[in-house]
């Protein structure tokens, strides 16, 4: 069984069950897409013979920043570099040259991704006000950085 988690969004404090919320594996399945992409644009602007000690260090950031399931890291490492094994050579450059419109284009993909689940943690998260009482106050919290789950 997994543990609760506190999310703060503008102040106000939601705990989670550690079951899935209606619209979270959509939600995570649409998660995962995003993070092939970024990661596959990210190794291909990498000399090929660094990419695979890059991928490491990004599959293992993955799981410490974004609390993704190693099972989950790995479907993203192995994704974006599927994606990339598929690219010729000759086409490195241009995506090289499209880094600026990618990295906006990830950027506003992410906001609207963390959108997403920041309404659906209001709509079913519970409010931990004064009054809230744990289901199961031997779960240990695990809090959710948000500023660092964009920025690994």
């Amino acid at each position: 069984m997994g543990a609760y988690i506190t999310v703060d969004i503008d102040g106000e404090k939601y705990r989670l069950s550690p079951h899935e919320m209606p619209g979270e594996i959509e939600w995570r399945i649409d998660l995962i897409r995003w993070l092939i992409a970024r990661t596959f644009h990210r190794l291909s602007t990498l000399p090929s013979d660094g990419r695979i000690k890059a991928l490491v260090q990004i599959e293992d950031e993955l799981i410490r920043k974004t609390n993704l399931h190693p099972i989950e890291a790995r479907a993203v490492a192995e994704g974006a570099l599927l994606t990339l094994d598929d690219v010729d050579a000759e086409d490195m450059p241009a995506l090289k040259a499209g880094t600026p419109l990618f990295d906006a284009h990830v950027k506003s993909e992410g906001d609207i991704l963390m959108g997403r689940y920041l309404s659906l943690v209001k709509q079913y998260g519970r409010s931990k006000g004064p009054e809230s009482q744990e289901k199961n106050p031997g779960a240990l919290a695990t809090d959710w950085n948000w500023a660092q789950f964009l920025d690994w």
